[in-house]
């Protein structure tokens, strides 16, 4: 498994790998351009850089002050057009997006920077509460796009000085390769009104290995997460896992809540068995714990 924070989210790498008589395991193969690997689905994402982190929690933030937001995707495969519309509440104010440089460089992992041939089609429209932006490749010959980075920039105003509001990727927003992928969505999140309660979010590891039985199932080593001392008064905090391949499930011990300073410990078990509905595929795959 492979972590990374977004409330903090962060993404663990998990390697799964077939034990039985075989010489070789079994392997992920892409037999067309258009495929993805099995298993896990993608991950849609909001992420504020700065604070590395899906939720914008600052007083600071003031009437008229700017915020950014990415929208990225994880473990996509390749794909080719995007169709992603954000709601909030009239706290925010849209104020902008860019989805290549200067605002979005490829330097710092936009995927559209320097891809003459996607163009916004009909969807960049914005109103109060909303934002939706749509951008397709019309170059047939190289259509299609890394399944890992970011999408497009977003930037929000704040309106007053006090103010909370998710920021939904609505259901209907799309990836497309050109079928339709289906994904796991992170919203965002923004308060200026609430005292600050942040904390440093880390993980014992970056990665983690499971061998898939050949019958029944396995599950990787103990992976710590830390939740370290808070900044503002600590409250309780609940943790998932998303992400997950086909017949893997998470489990946190001794509970999934906890309230920080504290640490748990994650377990991902995956099933093996006959070749499946229920048996995770062989591969690796981009866990999110939130």
């Amino acid at each position: 498994m492979r972590f990374r924070s977004t409330r903090s989210v962060l993404l663990v790498t998990l390697l799964v790998l077939f034990a039985g008589m075989q010489i070789l395991p079994e392997l992920q193969v892409v037999k067309e351009a258009n495929a993805v690997h099995g298993g896990n689905l993608p991950i849609l994402g909001l992420f504020n850089e700065q604070r590395k982190s899906n939720a914008v929690i600052d007083p600071g933030i003031q009437n008229n002050n700017l915020f950014q937001m990415d929208v990225n995707i994880t473990d996509a495969g390749p794909w080719k057009s995007f169709d992603i519309n954000l709601t909030f509440t009239s706290a925010l104010a849209f104020a902008g997006s860019s989805f290549k440089a200067p605002g979005c460089p490829a330097s710092q992992g936009c995927l559209f920077d320097g891809k003459t041939t996607f163009i916004p089609v009909g969807g960049n429209v914005s109103g109060t509460g909303f934002y939706r932006f749509t951008a397709v490749n019309t170059d047939t010959s190289t259509p299609y796009l890394s399944g890992t980075g970011i999408i497009f920039r977003v930037w929000f105003k704040a309106v007053g000085n006090s103010g909370q509001t998710a920021i939904t990727i609505k259901s209907s927003s799309i990836i497309q390769n050109p079928a339709i992928l289906p994904y796991k969505p992170i919203h965002g999140y923004f308060d200026s009104g609430t005292t600050l309660f942040d904390y440093p979010f880390t993980r014992s590891t970056d990665t983690a290995t499971v061998l898939r039985t050949v019958s029944g199932t396995n599950s990787t080593p103990s992976v710590t997460v830390t939740l370290g001392t808070p900044v503002g008064t600590a409250q309780p905090v609940t943790l998932s896992a998303i992400g997950l391949p086909t017949g893997a499930t998470a489990a946190f011990s001794p509970s999934s809540s906890c309230t920080p300073s504290c640490t748990r410990s994650l377990t991902i078990t995956v099933t093996g068995g006959p070749s499946g509905a229920t048996r995770t595929p062989s591969g690796n795959y981009s866990i999110a714990i939130l």
